[in-house]
């Protein structure tokens, strides 16, 4: 059980993180078109 909660968490954490790196890269391609 407890390794289920704990990949669950994981792949929750992941997932953020790979969000996050998207909006970083779309903020840069977006400065980077700005200039």
């Amino acid at each position: 059980m407890d390794i289920l909660i704990g990949n669950g968490a994981v792949k929750l954490f992941f997932k953020h993180i790979v969000n996050r790196m998207n909006d970083k890269i779309y903020d840069f391609d977006r400065c980077i078109n700005d200039t």
